[in-house]
């Protein structure tokens, strides 16, 4: 993926694609920095798809480090839910 900011004056990301957004200051809005989804006209976020207004620019997300481990558990209690991926994690 290409995690490079893009003005949306020159290009949308594909429809249907989670991106990072940024938005300037605007009337019921400070400024933001926001992961939202591109549904080919808006970007939208929250469980209530809510329009994030006054985009200037977008981005892809990057590839995550290539050293981050396997497990993703949080906290101990998900460790022993998920004990075969978590393997590596000491409880």
């Amino acid at each position: 993926m290409d995690a490079r900011w893009t003005e949306v004056s020159s290009a949308l990301p594909r429809t249907n694609r989670i991106v990072i957004a940024w938005a300037k200051d605007g009337p019921s809005q400070a400024k933001k920095l926001r992961e939202t989804f591109f549904n080919g006209r808006d970007f939208v976020y929250g469980y209530d798809n809510n329009c994030m207004r006054g985009v200037t620019h977008w981005m892809d997300f990057p590839e995550p480090p290539d050293d981050l481990p396997a497990c993703t558990c949080l906290n101990s209690d998900e460790r022993k839910a998920c004990k075969t991926i978590c393997s590596e994690v000491p409880f």
